[in-house]
């Protein structure tokens, strides 16, 4: 998969769902990290801020363990994963 263009920031979903944002990197933060439980971001950060909404396997449903604080962002050649 090729990062979507456009998109600042990726976060993922509690269904598993992987979102990418064009929002600004310092916003989608703050509201990753004033989220509580297990909610999603769409809420705060609004659809219109969405670029592109994936699953890593639509068979199957994985969280990653930092899921609920993780904002990744591309730099470069490389992803760097910022908690």
């Amino acid at each position: 998969m090729t990062w979507p263009k456009g998109s600042t920031c990726a976060t993922q979903e509690p269904d598993g769902e992987i979102l990418f944002w064009n929002a600004s990197i310092e916003e989608v933060t703050l509201i990753r990290k004033t989220t509580q439980g297990n909610n999603s971001l769409v809420p705060k950060l609004g659809k219109d801020n969405v670029v592109m909404a994936t699953h890593y396997d639509p068979s199957n449903h994985f969280l990653a363990i930092d899921w609920k604080n993780a904002v990744i962002v591309q730099k470069k050649s490389n992803i760097d994963w910022f908690n």
